[in-house]
């Protein structure tokens, strides 16, 4: 199966060398100056990984909408990964904000570099991103709706919420099943299986840390 990558970048030599040594694989690349049009420019083309420069990358997030290129990469499934002409911790912070997959110095040895990028295609190949759209509280993945029931939508919203801490069952509890459920706290313990079960082939995993809560963490 082809993959395509599209390289958002100002070193030509550099691109050069990555697209020989990507040259055995089946791998087609392209290339684009403006990441921000990058959806218009590739409208029908299923677009698995970005190679972006930092210096492209901060710019777009200076000067463009940088909530519509975070729908972008997330509901359309794409890897992103920033190379770096030199180490910012801020920029490197900014990227996995964004959800890019892995920043990179450009120093790094580029075949370093290839077999990240032949790593990502192998793991994208069998997982899929998943994406929420809070604006409606539907979920994608690769551009397709996945069904949910609207408890395991609530619930998954909210442990996408706080990704980054840990939720307490009773914290669940109330702001799902409201303050004057008198059932038993184990009705959340049957949401998760079931969510666990769904998403199994996805980007996400549900993580229990006993006698704390759930947590949510991407793969």
């Amino acid at each position: 199966m082809d993959r395509f990558i599209v390289l958002c970048d100002h070193d030509l030599s550099w691109d050069t060398k990555l697209e020989e040594e990507l040259s055995s694989e089946d791998i087609t690349i392209d290339y684009t100056d403006d990441i921000g049009d990058i959806e218009n420019m590739f409208p029908d083309t299923s677009i698995d990984i970005i190679i972006c420069s930092d210096i492209e990358l901060v710019s777009f997030i200076e000067y463009e909408s940088l909530d519509n290129l975070c729908k972008y990469i997330a509901k359309k499934g794409v890897s992103v990964l920033v190379i770096a002409d030199k180490y910012s911790e801020t920029d490197e912070l900014n990227a996995l904000k964004l959800g890019c997959f892995d920043y990179q110095l450009r120093t790094a040895p580029i075949k370093s570099i290839a077999q990240r990028i032949r790593n990502r295609l192998t793991e994208t190949s069998y997982r899929k991103r998943l994406y929420f759209d809070n604006a409606t509280d539907s979920v994608y993945a690769d551009g397709k709706l996945v069904k949910f029931t609207k408890r395991e939508t609530a619930v998954l919203k909210l442990l996408l919420i706080n990704k980054n801490n840990i939720v307490s069952k009773e914290i669940i509890l109330q702001k799902i099943w409201g303050a004057d459920f008198n059932g038993n706290i184990r009705v959340i313990d049957t949401v998760i299986k079931q969510l666990r079960k769904k998403l199994s082939c996805y980007n996400v995993k549900i993580v229990t840390h006993y006698g704390k809560g759930l947590s949510i963490n991407f793969r």
